[in-house]
């Protein structure tokens, strides 16, 4: 006969026989993890509220998709983090499997097992969040192969996790068996759970993959972009970032594969290091997502000071003509009619509304995120030369006059 598979960890009797006895004088118990999970919470935290207030202020693009996105991985990632908090906590999380109290060893897996549904309903809409965000910056100078790959990741990323949720939730009949049959003398309740070496591996090899391929994606489409040196650099620096997600997705791949392979089992002692790195990816995906609209907010606050000092010294540099509003009724032209912009606002460019330019230039419509070639990405703000620099328009029946404000620059 094959050795007894024990708890749904299915791990042989034979092991458990060999297990070191059980140190209740002096165990070794990590509990470091607490404080390092609460300083990445706070950090996370912190971003996502900058991330959020720049939108809001419109100082970093309007609200979209991909914010709301983040938001809900957020707010899964915090849930990850007090599950590891009060595990480490409470049921002897830090401990080797065989020294922990056996009284808390389901109460350990129950938490254990919402960890894991909790990674999978942070991680889904993060990665697809990132993948908007491409959308959203590249959308004009994207192929229609391009779209489709981006496209196509996002269908795979939610399959994925739509999958792998399910196998969590059905990994043993019945479900509760999943984490009552971690106490072994006291659960007499007859169950079956599947094998999940291969599924759990599989799980933190898809992770990381789709980490690299959001990370190589965009390095592609800023590589292929016609902007200098610097600004190239600049934005690598910022979507490359995604690589130490990468490392962090590649541990916790590992350690799934470990976590059904150990040849001692201890479940506890490597789902303590699979919370360390769950954590440690969440965080730093939300952080790095975040850091176009970061250095957007930060910047739009540096110029607001700068701007804010030199007020008094600003004079009215750039001056604004429309020759089709010269015979306009309300002496909008020629001496009466120029107008111009305060010194220092040189990334406020004016424009004719005319058909040919706002055909299909939506760019200009309110404040948004674009992909400039000279420049780098940009966050724009338009508004309406006519009104603000040239007085009313009565009696006007010509084109007016727009203009774009760069409110921040990647």
């Amino acid at each position: 006969m094959g050795d007894t598979l024990l708890t749904s960890f299915r791990i042989p009797i034979s092991v458990i026989s060999n297990w070191p006895p059980q140190n209740t004088i002096d165990p070794v118990n990590r509990t470091w993890l607490t404080p390092y999970a609460i300083v990445f919470q706070v950090i996370s935290t912190l971003v996502i509220v900058l991330r959020l207030w720049g939108r809001l202020r419109k100082q970093a693009g309007t609200l979209g998709l991909d914010d709301a996105l983040i938001f809900v991985g957020w707010l899964f990632t915090t849930a990850l983090t007090v599950v590891a908090i009060y595990s480490v906590q409470h049921y002897h999380g830090g401990m080797h499997t065989w020294d922990a109290s056996f009284e808390k060893s389901a109460p350990a897996a129950l938490m254990g097992w919402i960890g894991e549904m909790c990674f999978m309903l942070a991680m889904a809409p993060i990665k697809i969040s990132i993948f908007v965000f491409f959308l959203r910056i590249f959308g004009r100078t994207l192929t229609s192969r391009e779209r489709w790959l981006i496209n196509g990741a996002i269908i795979f990323v939610l399959l994925w996790d739509i999958g792998f949720i399910l196998m969590l939730i059905f990994a043993c009949t019945p479900v509760s068996a999943t984490w009552r049959s971690a106490d072994i003398a006291g659960y007499k309740t007859k169950y079956h759970c599947i094998e999940r070496t291969a599924g759990d591996t599989l799980n933190g090899v898809l992770d990381a993959l789709t980490d690299i391929y959001a990370t190589a994606f965009v390095v592609v489409l800023i590589t292929r972009t016609s902007l200098n040196r610097r600004r190239k650099i600049l934005l690598y620096s910022l979507f490359a970032s995604g690589l130490v997600v990468c490392g962090a997705g590649i541990a916790r791949a590992y350690l799934l594969h470990r976590y059904n392979t150990d040849p001692r089992r201890d479940v506890r002692w490597i789902g303590y290091d699979l919370y360390v790195w769950s954590i440690l990816e969440l965080n730093l995906a939300i952080i790095c997502a975040s850091m176009p609209a970061l250095k957007a907010v930060l910047g739009a606050f540096s110029s607001s000071i700068s701007q804010k000092s030199k007020n008094n010294s600003l004079s009215w540099s750039r001056s604004i003509s429309n020759p089709a509003m010269r015979n306009s009724k309300n002496g909008v032209g020629g001496s009466g009619g120029r107008r111009s912009f305060p010194a220092g606002s040189a990334d406020r460019d004016v424009m004719a509304s005319d058909a040919s330019l706002t055909h299909d230039d939506d760019a200009y419509d309110g404040v948004g995120i674009e992909l400039n070639e000279p420049k780098g990405v940009l966050v724009t703000k338009s508004f309406d030369v006519t009104s603000e620099y040239m007085g009313p328009s009565r009696g006007y029946e010509g084109p007016g006059v727009k203009g774009r404000e760069v409110l921040g620059v990647v």
